[in-house]
C-alpha cells in the first residue's frame, strides 16, 4: 500500500531584494554543570546572518 503526505508540500520563495533587512546571531545553548550543583549556559556556535523579523500572529500562542 502506497503511504500518502496529508499536506501538500509548500514551495519555499526567496525574499525579494532589501527584505532580509537585520543582522540577527543564531545560537547553539549548551548547559554545562555549575560549581553549585545548577548549570550555567555556553553557547559554543554562532551563526551571524540577515533576517526579517516578524511579530508572530495571533495562532503561534493557542495551545
Amino acid at each position: 500500500m502506497k503511504l500518502r503526505q496529508a499536506q501538500a508540500s509548500a514551495t519555499y520563495l526567496l525574499p525579494d531584494p532589501g527584505e532580509l533587512d537585520q543582522r540577527i546571531v543564531i545560537r547553539r545553548r549548551v548547559d554545562v554543570p555549575a560549581d553549585d550543583f545548577g548549570v550555567t549556559p555556553t553557547y559554543p556556535e554562532q551563526i551571524r546572518t540577515w533576517a526579517k523579523k516578524a511579530q508572530p500572529g495571533a495562532a503561534a500562542y493557542q495551545g
